[in-house]
C-alpha cells in the first residue's frame, strides 16, 4: 500500500524535475489541464507554464487551490497548493 502523507509547505526533499509534465485541476474547474515545471526555488515556490487554454485566467487568482499530478520513477504523485500569483510577461507562469 502507498503512503499518503500531508506537508504544510514544500519539504526540502522534494523533487520533481524541471520539464516534467504536470495534470492540473483548478479550484472550481473540473478540467484537467497539461502543463509543465519550468521552475523552482527549493522549499519556496514552483512556477509552472500556463496551460493555453482559453478563459482560464481568471481561475489563476492568488489564494485559489490547485491540485497537481505528476509522474516520476514509476511513482504517480498528486498534491495540493494554493496560487501565489500569475504573470503574462515575459511568459504566461504562474506560481504556487
Amino acid at each position: 500500500m502507498k503512503e499518503n502523507r500531508t506537508v504544510d509547505s514544500i519539504p526540502e526533499s522534494f523533487f520533481c524535475p524541471l520539464g516534467t509534465e504536470l495534470i492540473l485541476q483548478i479550484e472550481g474547474s473540473d478540467a484537467q489541464l497539461r502543463s509543465s515545471l519550468v521552475g523552482m526555488e527549493r522549499g519556496k515556490y514552483l512556477i509552472i507554464r500556463i496551460p493555453r487554454t482559453p478563459g482560464l485566467e481568471p481561475s489563476l487568482m492568488s489564494g485559489n487551490s490547485i491540485k497537481a499530478i505528476f509522474l516520476y520513477d514509476g511513482t504517480i504523485y498528486v498534491f495540493m497548493s494554493t496560487i501565489l500569483m500569475s504573470i503574462q510577461s515575459p511568459a504566461p507562469l504562474f506560481f504556487i
